[in-house]
């Protein structure tokens, strides 16, 4: 579940989100494989009677819920990313400039962050389709 997923971000722990992701997109991608693999087999062995339902029918909430996690995964990347911003100093003429700004920018990212957070929904709920704005706000 999102609250999961951001509950893990709130340890410091994004790269067991990250890896929880991943290991999710291989099983539903394993076993999206394994049904075309198998329905390929059932065309070639038995033409008589191939199955007949649409693809799209069967994979519709599954390639959505997969789209979710690759969102949600480009997320918990970019959280890694921003995160040593906020840890990162300058030296240099412009060192304190540039750390300020870093920081600036460290700032402004964990505010979007806090949005996405702060959602009234399950942000791994396909059903809600607030996330596609809100995820593109951020």
């Amino acid at each position: 579940s999102g609250e999961q997923l951001f509950r893990l971000v709130d340890d410091d722990e994004t790269n067991v989100a990250v890896e929880q992701l991943r290991v999710t997109l291989l099983v539903c991608g394993a076993f999206k494989k394994a049904y075309l693999d198998t329905r390929a087999v059932v065309a070639r062995e038995c033409p008589q009677n191939p199955w007949r339902i649409q693809n799209n029918a069967i994979f519709l909430r599954l390639d959505g819920f997969l789209e979710r996690c690759y969102d949600m995964l480009d997320l918990a990347q970019a959280v890694i990313h921003f995160s040593k911003l906020s840890k990162t100093d300058v030296g240099s003429t412009d060192g304190e400039k540039l750390t300020s700004l870093l920081h600036s920018i460290s700032l402004d990212f964990d505010a979007a962050l806090s949005s996405v957070k702060s959602a009234d929904y399950d942000v791994m709920s396909i059903d809600d389709n607030d996330f596609e704005a809100d995820y593109a706000m951020f």
